[in-house]
Formats: C-alpha cells, structure tokens, sequence
C-alpha cells in the first residue's frame, strides 16, 4: 500500500474511478486493487466530490426515467389517434366528418316577411330534402320589424357540412306601412271606396225616403281629403275622406243641396303595392237631426251645408295633419 497526495478518485495503475471507504481514509480501486491513503483535505474533497457525482447521476437517472415514460405516452396517445382516424375513415359518418362538404345553406331558406311595419315577423322555411330537411335557421330577431331593417340569420350546424356562408343578413321588406301621401292610392282602390261610398249614401237617403216617401236625390264626387297622425298615439294611423255633393229634391221642387263625406280609416300599403282600407269601419260624417231639415224628427241626415265647412272640419282634425 501506498501513502501519496492524490487529487481525484482515478487509479494511477488502470485508469479507473476508485471507491472511497466508509471511513473516508482510504480509496480502492474495484478493478486492479491498488489503494490510495488519503490526507484529511484529500478526505473532504473526495467526499464532495462523491455526493455531488451522485446526486448528478441520481438526477441524469431520474431524467432518463421521465424521458422513457413520456415516449410511452406518446407512443400510445399516436396509436390511439391513429386508430380513431382509421376508424372515421372507414366509416361515411368518419370521412363527412374529416372531410366535410363545403355548401351554401341559404339556397334552401325561403324567406317572407308579414305583418304591419313596426310590429312585423319574418318567418324562415327550409325547402331541402334528404339528410338536410332537418336544417334550421335561427334569425337574431322574429318580431317587431320595420321595412329596412337588418336581420341576421345562422343555419344550424349539421354533422359532415360546413356552411359557406354560415350566415347571411337580409333587409325587411314587404310589410304593410301606413300610406303617407294620396300619391300613393291606386286608381282600383279609389274604384272600390267609390263604390262603396256611393253605397253608404244612397242607402242613408233610403232611410229618409222611407219616413219621406216623395224625396229624390242626386250625388257625384268631388275629392278625397287625405289626413295622417302626427304621431303613433292616434286611434289611426290615418283617414281618407271621400267627399261628395248630393241635391235633394223635395216632393214640391225644393233642392237642397249637402256636402256628404264618407270616411276610411287605416289606409295601408301592403308588401305588393296594393292598397287597403278597413272598410268595416267606414262610415258617414256629420250627422244631424232630419227634424231641422224639414225631414221629421226620426231621420238622420250627414253632411254639410257647405264645401267650406266640410273641409275645414275634416282639415281640423286635433291629431292628425291634411296632406295634399
């Protein structure tokens, strides 16, 4: 045995890394047996030199460990996604899935649109067939829509498509709006209140010849007086009255003449441009005791002695503006 410095655990006969004993005094080498007495500093710097050799090769140890168990994890997450993607390929519902159809939805959306403007609904009707009959479509609004608004509307997702657009924005169009100008009547509307009015007056002067049998009487129209609500508070949106002169003749000659008005109220535009009216409610202005016209007290007569104070009053209305 030797006693000599050393400054590192190899062996000075074969190279190799020598073990130190417990006691920390004396390295042997497990290979060609030499040993090595240590000085007390020779003694401490081994011993550091030990642990920290060791705690590095526990941790290189431990790092091999997690290294080997990721790779597992990752070898069986591929199988796994492998095997699911052999599955959906296999399978039609797998290869939709993987590749889906690229498809405009909204070629199968019949859209309309009803109502009154303002207080609208829109209503979406599906015309696909097969797989896509059970397509929906979801507006982000259904009710309360005026002309020229914007609503936007989604398909719903269905498993092996992908909606190209998946969604679409539509203007409202087409709902009933109250009619803002006498421009806008048409010449059959003005054909129908006509008729109507005649109607309506014809059968008032039947009333009055039934308690006066030897009266006649002649009418002819004259004009509309058109009025809209100066704002959404009034009973209606607006009026149209139909103005017309009447000579009633006496049994003994006398004529006299009124200024009859039959009125229509919520005159409105559909979506197709024609116009309607709520006839059920027109009716005759103005009406007065038959007693001060020589008629007898149980009739009714309408109208105005003059064409002046007819259309001041109609043109007076509180609420409601004339518009010519």
């Amino acid at each position: 045995m030797r006693n000599t410095e050393v400054m590192s655990l190899i062996c000075p006969d074969c190279g190799g890394r020598m073990q130190m004993e417990e006691n920390g005094k004396k390295a042997v080498c497990p290979y060609c047996g030499h040993s090595v007495l240590l000085q007390i500093k020779d003694v401490e710097q081994a011993a550091y030199e030990y642990h920290k050799g060791k705690a590095r090769a526990e941790k290189e140890t431990e790092k091999q460990k997690k290294r080997a168990i990721l790779r597992k994890k990752l070898m069986v997450t591929g199988i796994i996604l492998l095997s699911v993607i052999g599955i959906l390929l296999l399978s039609p519902e797998g290869r939709r899935l993987v590749f889906p159809r690229h498809l405009d939805p909204f070629q199968f959306a019949r859209i309309s649109f009803s109502g009154e403007s303002g207080n609208g609904c829109i209503e979406i009707k599906n015309e696909a067939a097969g797989d896509l009959a059970g397509l929906c479509f979801y507006p982000d609004r259904d009710r309360g829509l005026q002309n020229g608004d914007t609503v936007r509307i989604t398909a719903e997702y269905i498993l092996g498509y992908r909606w190209d657009p998946a969604w679409m924005d539509v203007t409202v169009e087409g709902l009933t709006e109250a009619v803002q100008t006498p421009s806008q009547l048409t010449e059959k509307f003005l054909e129908n209140v006509e008729t109507l009015s005649r109607q309506m007056i014809d059968s008032s002067w039947e009333e009055v010849r039934a308690v006066n049998p030897g009266i006649a009487w002649e009418t002819e129209p004259l004009r509309q007086i058109f009025v809209k609500a100066d704002d959404g508070n009034q009973q209606r949106d607006n009026y149209l009255f139909d103005i017309w002169r009447t000579e009633v003749i006496r049994d003994n000659g006398e004529v006299i003449v009124f200024f009859q008005a039959v009125s229509y109220g919520d005159v409105m535009q559909k979506g197709d441009g024609s116009i309607v009216a709520d006839f059920s409610s027109a009716r005759l202005e103005n009406w007065n005791l038959g007693y001060f016209y020589g008629f007898g007290a149980s009739s009714t007569v309408y109208g105005w002695d003059t064409e002046e104070a007819l259309t001041a009053e109609l043109t007076s209305l509180r609420g409601y503006s004339a518009v010519s």
